[in-house]
């Protein structure tokens, strides 16, 4: 299995005033997967995989940056 997507957030305003505010950004995530069969899969996530600048948490008056490119594998069983 092979999938991906987009994730796009318009500026936001800190503040009351307008005058702090978070830019724009745009994130770029993809998964990769293989089932080996019916017991087993291993798959691999991509987050930000452009490495730009993004926030995941927007307060009154300050933002929280996201982390840089991750990836994240898993190794699953089933019984």
């Amino acid at each position: 299995m092979l999938g991906g997507g987009v994730t796009w957030r318009q500026h936001v305003w800190l503040d009351a005033g307008n005058t702090l505010r978070a830019p724009a950004n745009l994130d770029f995530s993809a998964v990769i997967s293989h089932r080996f069969n019916e017991h087993w899969k291993i798959s691999m996530n991509g987050y930000n995989l452009a490495n730009r600048l993004n926030y995941q948490s927007l307060f009154s008056n300050r933002a929280t940056p996201s982390t840089g490119r991750m990836f994240i594998g898993e190794l699953s069983f089933v019984y």
